[in-house]
């Protein structure tokens, strides 16, 4: 009888240890680097998003860790969450630097992000192209990711200008007039515009990638969906404003469309840029 009850007792605690194993193997740690953002958050006095978001926002800084993509970041907003619009000033990938501004309360919605109103209110980065660390002249890349269709002319989702606009880094898309449905764009050149029909809906993730002097694109949902051999410009000094663009005569060019999150950083190679347009999918589909 002693000896069944030991055989009992021995199969129960391998179970038990079994499952301890398999729970922490299973339980998602927290990264440091999440960490460093929900430390900011707390001495901002920023309202933190939910706990589970939390754990959908340090799933996709682990997912960016394991494609070797986070250490080529220099500035990561992400302005979709349910926390607070002021969270989504913090820049993530350094949460001491770059804290974003609000300049004319822009319109924040809980996990959509921000718009401008269309005629004075936008973000402003404080983060300038020639404080790039990974963003170079000719290796220089941003992804940003927008909610809400609209077509305009002229309304810049980000930019930045100076030098007479040789030296920009914008995103239009969805143009109307003579270039119906096309996009305009630059990272470190004068703006670019494309032919017709290119953005038939603004809604999507798009990335920009310049990996030479003369060479960059411009990607919808990791799709090409236009390339340009405009040569490259020294960086601009000025910073990129989001729902607006930073002109040399002022802020202008006001964006109306829900702009969900913007980074910036190097000219990442299609298997980096495939990884992180993966996590940000997978993180927007949580929302």
């Amino acid at each position: 009888m002693r000896t069944l009850f030991l055989f009992l007792l021995t199969l129960q605690l391998n179970a038990q240890s079994i499952m301890m194993s398999v729970a922490h193997k299973v339980a998602p740690s927290i990264t440091e680097q999440y960490n460093a953002i929900l430390a900011k958050a707390s001495a901002e006095s920023f309202t933190a998003p939910s706990t589970g978001q939390q754990t959908n926002q340090n799933a996709l800084i682990a997912a960016l860790i394991a494609a070797d993509a986070w250490d080529y970041i220099d500035v990561m907003l992400v302005f979709a969450n349910d926390g607070s619009g002021a969270f989504g000033r913090i820049n993530w990938k350094t949460p001491a630097s770059y804290l974003a501004t609000l300049v004319n309360s822009p319109t924040w919605t809980s996990n959509v992000g921000y718009k401008s109103n269309g005629f004075s209110s936008y973000i402003n980065t404080t983060w300038a192209p020639s404080n790039g660390v990974n963003y170079t002249q000719n290796s220089a890349g941003f992804f940003v990711g927008v909610a809400t269709d609209a077509a305009n002319a002229s309304s810049s989702v980000f930019g930045t200008e100076e030098t007479n606009n040789q030296r920009q880094l914008q995103l239009r898309p969805r143009r109307t007039g003579g270039a119906a449905d096309g996009i305009s764009s630059a990272i470190n050149n004068s703006v670019v515009h494309s032919g017709t029909g290119i953005v038939t809906n603004s809604i999507g993730i798009y990335a920009g990638i310049r990996t030479a002097s003369n060479a960059y694109t411009i990607y919808k949902d990791n799709t090409s969906i236009f390339t340009s051999s405009q040569g490259s410009s020294a960086l601009c000094t000025r910073p990129v404003f989001v729902c607006a663009n930073n002109l040399e005569a002022g802020p202008g060019e006001w964006d109306t469309r829900d702009v969900q999150f913007i980074i910036f950083g190097s000219g990442w190679d299609s298997t980096k840029r495939t990884a992180i347009y993966n996590a940000l999918v997978t993180y927007l589909g949580t929302l």
